[in-house]
């Protein structure tokens, strides 16, 4: 139903050179004592709904948590399903699986990204004061250190085993699980959008419509789209970069050539091969080969408060703009959950523990088992 031809699109390329610098890590602070505190867990049975209809499965909650402060972002999830918060009064806490808060860590200034689990396992968060905390699953400080600029993205993992992030310098970094800058990349943008990595190989986008590819610190192409970009991109699993330029979502490729994906989109997720898009009258869809044809459509019962997140199983979640999370099988049946009254953060998959991890700006976070 309703087919999109994929349209291609002739783009400015240029080839860039590159800036590197590094800068020292700071000592390490004393370790800050764990402060314990617990909220109790809630196991509801209940069955999803197999019906094309929306219904409402407040049965599927696992448990809920309030943080006590309000989360200016999503969290971040372990490999042993602990869930870590970072708060707008400046503390990282980390949720066990069971809905327990395991420990509380105080840092400087609000912790205005998601944290970010490394290849260390360590939880790396960046806050407001223009610092840099990586503390280790049991609660202690591994390092921190003071970034030469003000961070300005979602701290995103990079090529081998580093973390990338955009700052005020108009540069993108990458530092390692020691807390030390490898390299870094003058974009010349601002930069506010999460980076993407595939490989050796990373894309940042500016807020003004470039798209620069790297080879680590080796900048490779940039393509100038002819509108803003304002959601984060997203490698597909071919290798093109998804980039939603204005309400039209382009793939790119590295050698800076597009085709359209889709019009009149405001949110999207790659899920292998296909796309799942929501557009401007919350409209959810599922697009799949060459030509993008539509495979699915359900209207959302309220705007989407992020892009939808594929499910193990197929299908997609959506966290909305009214506090549920709308869950589609991959069956197609369709059922949502109460989460809060407030918008929520682009849910986390716990495919081990088949559930999603999702948080409100207000301070809720809630498990909800998947549909089966």
């Amino acid at each position: 139903m309703f087919p999109h031809a994929l349209r291609r699109c002739s783009l400015p390329v240029a080839a860039l050179a590159v800036a590197c610098g590094a800068p020292s890590a700071a000592a390490k602070p004393a370790p800050v004592p764990v402060e314990a505190r617990s909220a109790p867990a809630v196991s509801v049975p209940g069955e999803p709904s197999e019906e094309p209809s929306v219904a409402n499965e407040d049965g599927r909650v696992e448990f809920r948590f309030n943080a006590g402060s309000a989360l200016p972002a999503g969290p971040a999830l372990g490999k042993d399903g602990t869930v870590y918060l970072g708060t707008a009064d400046g503390t990282v806490q980390a949720v066990q699986p069971n809905g327990v808060l395991a420990w509380s860590f105080t840092v400087e200034g609000a912790v205005a990204w998601s944290p970010l689990v490394d290849a260390a396992d360590h939880v790396v968060v960046a806050t407001a004061a223009r610092r840099l905390y990586a503390i280790s699953a049991n609660g202690l400080i591994a390092w921190q250190t003071r970034p030469p600029y003000h961070v300005t993205t979602e701290l995103a993992p990079g090529p081998q085993s580093a973390f990338l992030f955009g700052a005020s310098d108009g540069s993108l970094w990458a530092y390692s699980v020691h807390g030390t800058a490898l390299w870094h990349a003058e974009v010349r943008g601002a930069l506010g959008l999460r980076p993407a990595s595939r490989g050796l190989r990373s894309a940042v986008v500016t807020r003004e419509g470039d798209v620069v590819w790297l080879d680590g610190a080796e900048r490779k192409v940039r393509v100038h789209l002819a509108e803003p970009v304002r959601v984060d991109p997203a490698f597909r699993e071919d290798g093109a970069l998804l980039v939603l330029t204005g309400t039209t979502l382009v793939a790119l490729d590295s050698r800076g050539s597009a085709r359209t994906v889709g019009e009149g989109v405001t949110a999207f997720a790659a899920a292998g091969r296909a796309v799942w898009t929501v557009n401007s009258a919350s409209v959810l869809e599922r697009r799949e080969g060459e030509g993008a044809d539509v495979r699915f459509h359900a209207e959302l019962p309220a705007p989407p408060s992020g892009p939808p997140v594929p499910l193990p199983q197929g299908g997609v979640c959506v966290a909305l703009e009214n506090g549920e999370v709308l869950f589609v099988s991959g069956g197609g049946g369709v059922s949502q959950v109460k989460v809060a009254r407030s918008p929520l953060h682009v849910p986390l998959v716990d495919a081990p523990r088949a559930r999603v991890v999702v948080a409100a700006g207000s301070g809720e976070v809630v498990a909800i088992r998947l549909p089966e």
